[in-house]
């Protein structure tokens, strides 16, 4: 690339909800961009193994998951908006 990024994706949930972020973040660090992951302590162990910084959300996922269920994704918005001191 003519500039390198640095780049924080955001992902509460399962494993699952996980996992495709570190596949952006494995292809974007091969274009030699720099890349973290903002998520639950439970992942680190598991982002870091594939080479992305890890920074911590607080907060179980799975509850913030069923607030989002249950109250829809603008409470995700104003949870992320507020986190972004944290990051």
């Amino acid at each position: 690339p003519q500039e390198s990024l640095h780049i924080t994706c955001l992902t509460i949930g399962s494993r699952e909800d996980v996992q495709p972020y570190i596949a952006i973040c494995q292809a974007l660090k091969k274009d030699g961009h720099t890349c973290r992951i903002a998520s639950h302590c439970e992942y680190k162990p598991w982002i870091e193994v594939y080479g992305s910084e890890f920074v911590e959300i607080r907060g179980n996922p799975a509850e913030l998951m069923k607030i989002c269920v249950d109250n829809g994704w603008h409470f995700f918005y104003l949870y992320a908006h507020q986190q972004n001191q944290m990051i």
